[in-house]
């Protein structure tokens, strides 16, 4: 009986697997061997130039790293406005075009038109952007806030929610983006400094005469976009961001600068759709993955597709500065016993609004 029992376990093992492997079929994944596709970023403001339009290159899967674009070099790219105006962008680089210091520059109530042609004969042209008013960003607010501890962290984390406030046109839709950049400076301890020999039983103390004190360019680059549905012709406050407080960034003080741009209904949506993409964390809550619409198609090949997104704006900015003491829960000073120059994107020459 004990040996039946075991025989017809088996057997079933057996037609179980037969069952299982026989339904699984190889699926041949065919990728697009050789496609590669244009990428552009650029944007005309109201603001003296030179403006900046980069060009790049889609790689496809397995294409070796470190490989030059080739289809880039001797691009002609061109900027045209509705008033008539045009102007031929030089080259600074592979991808990089610029217009001159003394040329075009952006008026409100034109549109913006960029027309690439690359070296084989592709050709590429954007829809016109408008550039519309942007009023002023009238105040930044601060709100201090304690982050929840998450797992494995002993202590609470803080930071501010950045906000800032705006009287909308009314009578009129507009759409925003906003964007910041912060440079803080620092001081350090390069008379503490000490060697460590790869051979030895401790530290051997090296002085350095310089340097204690240092402005650091924060490379943190918050982007939030908006419009007035619901606010049109009233004054609002928006949230742009959230920023950290560390024993680097407000170790002295800090300068918080906010640029606000004008956007087209066109623009307000590619930016909507990349925040998205970029912010996604990996929840089953998270959209599902798209490329946002760029508003760039090829002339040559109108089912090639084109990135990126070249854009017109009027711009505005704010700033404020944030001092270590105004800050309700200071985080412990620097230790940082070295010259302060090793930090990155560190300089000792003070910024002239400083």
């Amino acid at each position: 009986m004990a040996t039946y029992k075991i025989g017809l376990k088996y057997s079933f093992l057996w037609l179980l697997s037969l069952v299982l492997f026989s339904c699984v079929e190889p699926v041949d994944l065919k990728l697009p061997a050789n496609v590669r596709s244009l990428v552009v970023e650029g944007l005309v403001t109201n603001e003296p130039g030179p403006y900046t339009v980069k060009l790049s290159m889609t790689s496809p899967y397995g294409r070796p790293t470190g490989l030059k674009d080739e289809e880039l070099e001797r691009a002609q790219v061109e900027i045209s406005s509705s008033a008539g105006e045009r102007e031929i962008l030089m080259e600074h680089g592979l991808g990089i075009f610029k217009t001159s210091p003394s040329g075009m520059r952006g008026k409100v109530g034109e549109a913006y038109t960029l027309h690439v042609k690359l070296k084989d004969g592709r050709a590429y042209t954007s829809t016109a952007q408008l550039l519309t008013a942007s009023p002023p960003v009238e105040n930044i607010q601060l709100q201090f806030q304690k982050v929840p501890v998450k797992e494995g962290e002993d202590t609470p984390n803080y930071r501010y929610e950045v906000s800032v406030d705006v009287t909308d046109p009314a009578r009129e839709r507009n759409y925003y983006r906003w964007e910041w950049r912060g440079i803080f400076e620092v001081s350090t301890q390069p008379w503490d400094y000490e060697y460590w020999p790869p051979l030895g039983s401790g530290p051997i103390p090296m002085p350095k005469p310089c340097c204690k004190t240092c402005y650091i360019y924060d490379t943190t680059k918050v982007t939030e976009v908006g419009e007035d549905r619901l606010f049109d012709g009233n004054r609002y406050r928006q949230i742009i961001g959230y920023l950290p407080l560390t024993a680097e960034n407000i170790n002295v003080r800090y300068h918080l600068e906010v640029t606000q741009y004008s956007v087209s209904p066109e623009a307000y949506d590619f930016w909507r759709v990349f925040i998205t993409q970029t912010r996604n964390t990996g929840s089953v809550l998270d959209p599902p993955p798209a490329n946002p619409r760029g508003n760039l198609s090829s002339t040559t090949d109108p089912d090639e597709t084109v990135y990126g997104f070249f854009g017109a704006s009027a711009v505005t900015r704010n700033a404020i500065f944030i001092n270590r003491s105004e800050v309700p829960v200071v985080p412990p000073l620097l230790k940082y016993p070295d010259d302060c120059l090793t930090m990155k994107y560190s300089t000792t020459i003070r910024p002239p609004f400083w």
